[in-house]
């Protein structure tokens, strides 16, 4: 599908009523399962303001993962889309949780660097939508990023089925099948949704795997991973991952929710409250989105300081280790 045509696709979604959408997707049995969980899903959170409605986000998540919509992607070629599709129904069917991340938050996040992933990291959130602040993140094309999807586990299967060597040369064109390397290997994967479409992106956890991926594929066959705005999206998914891990202090739920947000109307049900990821957090120095300034006195332009994650000795005479986040500064704010 073209950016064109998606963009017009979202604007037709976001217009069309619950039960019209139920009844398309209906028309394939085999997403029975799917529609089961459809009507929690729209009354499930609370909007805050400055983020997508959640009852649009869900309509999107309908529309995405119906099933006659992934087999459509694999007729026409476009795999991805159908990975997507599967993904985002997927995380419907298993009630997967929501995280709204603060504006305060992903600025520092997209310039904190990544450390080796631990490999617990695929336990704390096996499935999470990470709802972004509206004209903040951007992809590789200039689209805005409304949320990121991020699953985590398995990323093929030791034993991947004959149906699946599509998926399989999406990513590995060379090869006929998942390459033995990364077969069962443990990983993260975030799908971005804007606009104009979706997209998919892979980190693997395991050295193995990790040096197969970076040598054979991540930097040779797909030179959208090279793109500032790809690395951008893939700190705030990992890094919004390590803060549940390390610096849970940082993860908050609001008591009740303010409002229903729009599109609650005539529902008895009351959505959650928002959880957030930095909701009381504060940069150091400009808050944003700051421009880099010409020099000061000190002889030093206005620029962030890149944060990172390190161990740290702790506990009774320094005997335990923690890993901590030694958050990004912004140096010589104007």
């Amino acid at each position: 599908m073209s950016r064109e045509a998606a963009m017009s696709a979202f604007a037709t979604i976001q217009k069309m009523s619950h039960s019209k959408l139920k009844d398309q997707a209906d028309e394939d049995e085999s997403g029975k399962n799917f529609l089961l969980k459809y009507d929690a899903m729209l009354d499930a959170y609370a909007s805050p303001k400055g983020y997508m409605e959640w009852n649009d986000y869900a309509k999107l998540c309908l529309a995405s993962g119906s099933t006659r919509g992934i087999m459509a992607s694999f007729k026409e070629g476009d795999v991805y889309g159908a990975i997507a599709g599967t993904s985002y129904r997927s995380a419907i069917v298993q009630n997967a949780c929501a995280r709204y991340i603060s504006k305060e938050i992903v600025e520092s996040f997209a310039q904190t660097a990544l450390p080796e992933l631990p490999l617990e990291i695929t336990s704390i959130l096996p499935c999470v939508h990470l709802m972004l602040p509206r004209n903040m993140v951007f992809d590789a094309e200039g689209d805005e990023v409304i949320a990121l999807l991020v699953q985590s586990g398995q990323l093929y299967a030791k034993e991947m089925a004959k149906d699946k060597e599509e998926i399989a040369k999406t990513f590995f064109p060379k090869e006929k099948l998942a390459p033995l390397e990364v077969m069962g290997a443990e990983g993260i994967q975030v799908i971005t949704l804007t606009k104009a479409g979706l997209d998919v992106f892979q980190e693997f956890v395991s050295p193995n795997a990790k040096s197969w991926w970076d040598s054979n594929v991540k930097y040779v066959d797909s030179s959208k991973y090279m793109a500032p705005g790809t690395e951008r999206i893939m700190r705030i998914a990992i890094n919004s991952l390590l803060v549940h891990l390390y610096e849970p202090e940082l993860v908050t739920t609001d008591p009740k929710p303010v409002t229903k947000g729009v599109g609650f109307s005539g529902r008895s049900k009351a959505p959650l409250p928002p959880t957030w990821i930095g909701r009381t957090f504060r940069n150091s120095g400009e808050r944003h989105h700051p421009k880099a300034e010409g020099p000061t006195r000190s002889g030093v332009r206005s620029h962030w300081r890149r944060g990172h994650w390190h161990s740290v000795c702790v506990g009774p005479k320094r005997s335990e280790r923690r890993v901590q986040w030694f958050k990004p500064v912004y140096v010589n704010p104007g």
